[in-house]
């Protein structure tokens, strides 16, 4: 049972709501009104609880800071948003769930424009790589006819990938030079 319900006063009840509920619980429950009823000792220590809950309640509620604490512990999310928005929620989340692992991503392609001979891409050949270098493909060659399809597609050749994600590929576009 909330502070709330034990004074039977709604969540946005005001300061005098909460001393109106808390007086007429109080008549009610107060342990002196009954203690000339003859009352086993049980009872009396039962009602002095109880009434002891009341004032607690009441205490709480009646000042502004400890009435946003208790209201922020009584708070149950109704969704994953609201779990995710209380911090209380975050935490518990956090020890909940499994740490998360970055997502793997491909590396992003690369385009190299090399210029080659005009020649050599008319009747193929080797053409020798000074501004970069490709494992495995060093001296690079060009087969003929390189004009009717200028471009080569290297797989796996082109930037990283972040978190063990493959590389991206690397495109050679063979442009015809003046010489």
């Amino acid at each position: 049972m909330t502070h709330y319900e034990l004074l039977a006063v709604p969540m946005d009840a005001s300061t005098d709501d909460i001393r109106r509920g808390f007086r007429e619980k109080a008549q009610v429950l107060h342990p002196d009104r009954f203690a000339k009823l003859g009352e086993s000792k049980e009872q009396q220590t039962e009602r002095a609880r109880v009434f002891q809950q009341l004032r607690d309640a009441y205490e709480t509620l009646i000042d502004e800071r400890k009435r946003r604490a208790y209201d922020r512990l009584i708070q149950v999310p109704q969704g994953l948003a609201d779990l995710v928005r209380l911090p209380e929620g975050r935490r518990a989340m956090a020890r909940l769930l499994p740490r998360a692992t970055k997502q793997a991503r491909e590396g992003e392609d690369r385009l190299v424009l090399i210029e080659a001979p005009l020649s050599l891409l008319r009747t193929g050949g080797v053409l020798e790589l000074t501004v970069i270098s490709l494992p495995g493909y060093d001296p690079l060659f060009v087969p003929p006819n390189a004009l009717d399809m200028p471009w080569a597609h290297l797989s796996e050749l082109g930037n990283p990938g972040e978190n063990e994600g493959n590389p991206g590929n690397l495109y050679l576009l063979l442009i015809p030079s003046a010489s």
